[in-house]
């Protein structure tokens, strides 16, 4: 039996989830250099995969396609209207990693400027400078790229197992108590008809 999804109170990461705006401000944040390029791109990344930040910094050049990405062991599916843009910005990026790091495909794909990985930190910082640079009044974490990829699934009615294999969450109970955290769709369903008597 797996352990309940929880979310202290105290644990803001672990239940928000960002509007589509925030996250169009922060990938027009990024500045037009080769270190911008890779930025939106990775934004982009885990705003349409859900990746946890270890997954995006571990993908090499072979495990991206446009319609994929693979993670470990799990392949996570691009949502269809994402795909041009994330193609696009692929695309962008890959310009400057050609001259980085060539056409190795065994160099990180969010490979730095000498063409070796990115540390774990260098994520949190990029997106809390975003954050600040976007001034979106809220710091941007890789949980709630994870949360908003979530949500968007299962507002849009995916099949809560999909959702899980897309995530690559335990099982079905603790993906639905996830989802009852980030996503309470019965709550807003409920309230949206909810009259109070006047």
């Amino acid at each position: 039996m797996s352990k309940p999804y929880r979310a202290g109170s105290t644990a803001t990461n672990k239940r928000e989830v960002y509007e589509v705006d925030e996250i169009r401000r922060a990938l027009k944040a990024c500045p037009d250099t080769p270190t911008g390029a890779r930025d939106r791109f990775a934004v982009m990344l885990l705003w349409c995969t859900g990746l946890k930040t270890a997954e995006l910094l571990s993908l090499r050049a072979k495990d991206y396609t446009r319609i994929a990405v693979k993670a470990g062991k799990r392949e996570i599916i691009i949502p269809g209207a994402q795909r041009d843009r994330l193609e696009e910005l692929h695309d962008a990026w890959q310009e400057h990693r050609r001259v980085i790091a060539g056409a190795s495909q065994r160099k990180p794909l969010l490979c730095n400027l000498s063409g070796g990985a990115l540390d774990s930190s260098y994520v949190r910082h990029m997106l809390a400078a975003l954050s600040e640079q976007a001034e979106l009044g809220k710091r941007l974490n890789a949980q709630g790229f994870r949360n908003t990829f979530a949500a968007a699934m299962h507002y849009a009615g995916v099949p809560i197992e999909i959702i899980r294999r897309q995530l690559g969450l335990s099982d079905i109970e603790y993906t639905a108590g996830y989802l009852a955290v980030i996503a309470p769709v019965e709550q807003h369903g409920a309230m949206g008809t909810f009259r109070l008597e006047e």
